[in-house]
């Protein structure tokens, strides 16, 4: 988007910096997950938890990605292997990406942060049905010239008019919810999408922690 055009809450939701704060998420995830089916040793997630940052990450770690994707030429892999410095624990390097691919984190991070979009989205919207809603009311007694093919017609209430925008808006916000439900979805199922490497059980505990359904 325009930068002009952007809320502070936006630019920041699609910022490289929550972008790689949500990829990290996947991964701790999916690594709690592979803990509890006894794949990976206990304390392997938390121990990467610690490396993450309570919030976004710093500008520095993606200047750091970008460097190490300039020579991999892959930025899933300049992300794991600054994860992977940025945690210093040989457990972690050891087990960090396990049974995944590239689109597990990726894709499920992507609909993660349409979901969160959509929920900014639906907040202001719901400004702007109040705001509808009371100029309905206040002007449905002021009097406006209707129009019809581009001359004036019937008289009509000013309010009528915001009422309908109100009614069209009620209409996009359901709409709105629709998407961000058809969106919110997970999918971690490893190489080629068939669970071949990465069980569905997987799929499910990085779904629900983070508000998600399995694909």
């Amino acid at each position: 988007m325009i930068a002009r055009y952007q809320t502070p809450e936006m630019a920041a939701l699609w910022s490289p910096e929550h972008r790689f704060r949500v990829w990290a998420e996947v991964e701790r995830l999916a690594l709690e997950a592979w803990e509890g089916l006894g794949a990976v040793p206990a304390g392997v997630a938390e121990r990467l938890a610690r490396a993450l940052p309570a919030g976004d990450f710093e500008p520095e770690f993606s200047e750091r990605v970008a460097a190490i994707e300039a020579e991999t030429h892959h930025d899933v892999v300049a992300f794991v292997r600054a994860l992977a410095e940025r945690s210093g624990d040989a457990a972690v390097r050891r087990y960090l990406h396990y049974g995944l691919t590239s689109s597990d984190v990726v894709d499920t991070a992507q609909n993660r942060l349409l979901a969160e979009a959509l929920d900014l989205v639906l907040a202001e919207l719901e400004d702007l049905l109040a705001a509808l809603a009371d100029l309905a009311v206040r002007y449905k007694h002021t009097p406006a010239v209707g129009r019809t093919h581009g001359v004036h017609a019937e008289p009509t209430a000013f309010g009528l008019r915001f009422l309908s925008f109100y009614a069209a808006a009620q209409r996009d916000r359901e709409r709105l919810r629709r998407a961000r439900e058809a969106v919110a979805t997970a999918v971690v199922s490893g190489s080629v999408g068939n669970y071949a490497h990465t069980p569905p059980e997987v799929e499910a505990h990085v779904a629900g922690r983070l508000g998600l359904v399995p694909e």
